[in-house]
């Protein structure tokens, strides 16, 4: 019997080991405020054809627009992390990176002959990191609405130049300071971060940051009550999955203070009791199904604390398509 504990004990430790070794992608990315990680490949896999599986000819359309206009070919595709750094209250910039399963020079290659040559070449620490304009990306993207959509609110902030560069299976690319600097400091994202963000295991979505000027870099915010207490939000974490045919999403938020944390609550209740009446009084699908996320949105917390957590049948979602 005492073998038989000893031995459960020592099981449980290789277990509790193996599910908390580091995932290199995320041990790979550079220190920054925040992180918003997408699981591609469980999008492709699995959300995707669970919402559309009647749709599979439209999604293979999609996928083949964004291949021509931008070279990436989605299903070569594991993972995608857009990292965020706050510069000061009203801007950001931001690096992303593309886990892939193909050679990511690829993509460099075909960027590289699209811009006609239209690009310049600079080693930093022993990579070449390539840049290019970001008028003439954004040129690019025209045939593609969502990619342009993307690039714009990623690098609204950002200069009129991108960096591009690979390293390993990954392809990155970001304003040029951001990049330059991973590319030497090399400090990698932070523990704390990497925590939050696996809070909830492989979500489709994950989202996770620190935000030292609140949220005023993200999204302009009013100087009234609200926009305060949004301006003392420190800490945010969330995800988004499908669970049980439900699209579930979490989110939170820790404040400064707790009495910014209390406004907000308050605030979101009352907007959730208002707009569910208005929505529910208005004729249309897509109005019904909305109301009834309101419905079903639970907003609690306490001290400094918000937190808002919603699930979503997937018919409900596919009726919004």
């Amino acid at each position: 019997m005492k073998n038989l504990f000893f031995s459960i004990i020592f099981f449980c430790c290789l277990v509790s080991h193996a599910t908390g070794t580091k995932d290199e992608f995320l041990a790979s990315l550079p220190d920054s405020h925040g992180i918003i990680l997408v699981n591609v490949e469980k999008l492709l896999n699995g959300a995707i054809p669970e919402l559309f599986n009647d749709e599979s000819q439209k999604i293979t359309e999609i996928q083949q627009q964004i291949r021509s206009s931008s070279g990436l070919d989605l299903k070569e595709i594991e993972k995608i992390a857009i990292s965020l750094n706050f510069i000061d209250t009203k801007r950001f910039e931001a690096l992303v990176s593309i886990r892939l399963k193909q050679d990511p020079r690829v993509i460099l290659e075909i960027l590289k002959a699209a811009s006609a040559g239209k690009y310049k070449e600079e080693v930093v620490n022993g990579n070449t990191v390539y840049i290019f304009s970001t008028k003439e990306v954004l040129g690019k993207t025209q045939n593609n609405s969502m990619l342009k959509k993307i690039y714009e609110l990623v690098f609204k902030n950002s200069s009129d130049e991108i960096a591009v560069f690979t390293k390993n299976n990954a392809f990155i690319f970001g304003s040029p300071s951001f990049v330059k600097s991973a590319i030497v400091k090399k400090d990698v994202l932070k523990e704390s971060l990497i925590k939050l963000l696996n809070l909830k295991q492989t979500p489709l979505i994950a989202v996770a940051g620190v935000t030292p000027y609140g949220l005023s870099a993200i999204i302009d915010l009013e100087d009234d009550e609200l926009g305060k207490a949004l301006a003392g939000v420190r800490q945010i974490q969330g995800w988004i999955d499908l669970v049980n045919e439900n699209f579930s999403l979490s989110l939170s938020a820790r404040t400064e203070k707790n009495n910014e944390a209390e406004v907000i609550r308050e605030t979101l209740s009352v907007f959730q009791i208002m707009f569910k009446g208005i929505l529910s009084s208005m004729q249309g699908r897509d109005k019904q199904v909305y109301a009834k996320m309101l419905n079903n949105l639970k907003i609690k917390g306490q001290n400094n604390l918000v937190e808002m957590s919603l699930e979503i049948p997937k018919q409900d979602i596919k009726s919004l398509f």
